[in-house]
């Protein structure tokens, strides 16, 4: 697919592989808890002050996304939970947003990030990705999911935008 990085105005990004090292810590009174690293919530905020629209895309159907975002400065962006087709969920917001496949960007990790990430114009994983979503990747991170690595590709997409961080 051809495309002009300047044409990437969406990036989604899934969470658990991803935003997180995908450990899921739960109490004896059933409390869900995730580690997730604090750069990679500044590098979703530079994304929306580009004028860049996230959405978080994931198969998960917990709060803790929701709890994370109030304790940072990411304002406008939209959670999509317990997506069982992330392809036609993803495609939907786009079409909300006025935007296609090859307006977009997908940060993911896993088998089922795949679909997503062969449509959109540009692809990115961290560098603990499943073989077949590094293989597909235009830019595989060296820093593993939930240490980092949507900052790292967040700041690839923008170097490639030509948008000083």
């Amino acid at each position: 697919m051809k495309f002009e990085y300047s044409d990437i105005m969406a990036v989604g990004i899934d969470i658990d592989g991803t935003l997180t090292d995908g450990t899921y810590n739960i109490s004896d009174n059933g409390v869900i808890t995730k580690g997730f690293f604090t750069r990679d919530f500044y590098a979703i905020y530079r994304l929306i002050t580009f004028g860049i629209h996230v959405v978080i895309v994931t198969g998960s159907n917990d709060n803790v996304i929701d709890r994370k975002l109030e304790t940072t400065q990411v304002k406008n962006i939209h959670i999509i939970k317990n997506s069982n087709d992330k392809l036609m969920d993803f495609g939907r917001w786009l079409i909300d947003k006025n935007l296609s496949f090859i307006n977009a960007a997908f940060i993911g990790d896993a088998e089922n990030d795949l679909k997503i990430m062969e449509k959109v114009a540009w692809c990115a994983c961290p560098a603990d990705a499943v073989s077949e979503v590094y293989e597909i990747s235009n830019y595989a991170s060296t820093v593993r999911a939930g240490h980092g690595a949507v900052y790292d590709c967040a700041r690839q997409l923008c170097m490639k935008k030509n948008l000083v961080w």
